[in-house]
């Protein structure tokens, strides 16, 4: 019986993520939220799906992980072979700012902080949290979700200069990953940072979002374009757990602390 841990499991990738592994009875998939109070969808989930189970857990407080994750230990006798992280944060009002474009030096340092804290410290606090869980697990894998615009290649070729906080932490948390992998790969932990691919989610999807917010997602589509020209349109969140569960699934050991696309390579769209 698999267990999985999926941080952000609110809404979409995360509520993808419960959606699709609780569909089998004989996986035990916790996700964590933010808030219970706001989490409706993911609480209406688990009433109808035993195998389900919502814990209060925001990623940057380590008294609420460590309660949640000995939660965790008792419905699964101490271990946990999955921990899949997917929370994280992207200020909207900063995605179209290019690196020059911030107000004033305390606006930069106050957008690119807050986004560091959560996509890097509170990924690696997690990870720190669930390791002794994993260690007793035969599975053993840490999955954090990363993406494209922290690409090196990608971001020269397409020229994409917004998301730069964003942009800069998953670039940080892919080296954590990295780091992670060295230490731990005696142990048997096996280490992964995909990029899920550009997702229609709440925040890249033209019905969510304002007129003005869709164009600066129009705008990066329109960069993406000059590496990828079939490039259209954000996916499903359907198909991109599909091929992200297809790469976490074929993931070994050998191959620990590597960064790849939904597609198990640097294709990114």
């Amino acid at each position: 019986m698999p267990s999985y841990v999926v941080t952000g499991a609110a809404r979409g990738i995360g509520f993808g993520f419960l959606k699709k592994l609780s569909e089998d009875p004989n996986n035990t998939v916790f996700g964590l939220v933010r808030k219970l109070s706001t989490s409706t969808d993911a609480k209406e989930l688990a009433s109808k799906r035993p195998n389900v189970h919502i814990l209060q857990a925001d990623i940057v407080d380590d008294k609420a992980l460590a309660a949640a994750a000995e939660e965790v230990a008792k419905v699964t006798g101490g271990s946990l072979d999955v921990l899949i992280n997917n929370a994280g944060v992207q200020d909207l009002g900063y995605l179209n700012a290019d690196i020059d474009g911030f107000p004033n030096f305390e606006t930069l340092k106050k957008d690119l902080f807050a986004t560091l804290e959560v996509n890097v410290y509170g990924v690696m606090i997690t990870i720190l949290t669930f390791i002794p869980l994993l260690k007793k697990s035969s599975i053993k894998k840490v999955v954090t979700l990363s993406s494209a615009m922290c690409d090196l290649d990608f971001i020269n070729g397409t020229g994409m200069t917004t998301s730069v906080s964003y942009s800069i932490s998953k670039g940080a948390v892919n080296v954590a990953m990295a780091k992670f992998a060295a230490k731990f790969k005696d142990d048997g932990i096996i280490f992964l940072s995909i990029c899920p691919g550009l997702t229609s989610t709440g925040a890249t999807s033209a019905e969510s979002l304002t007129p003005e917010e869709w164009a600066v997602i129009k705008k990066q589509i329109a960069c993406a374009q000059k590496l990828y020209p079939h490039f259209q349109q954000p996916h499903s969140v359907e198909y991109s757990i599909d091929k992200q569960l297809e790469v976490i699934n074929s993931w070994t050991l050998d191959k620990s602390g590597g960064y790849v696309s939904h597609k198990g390579n640097k294709e990114w769209l």
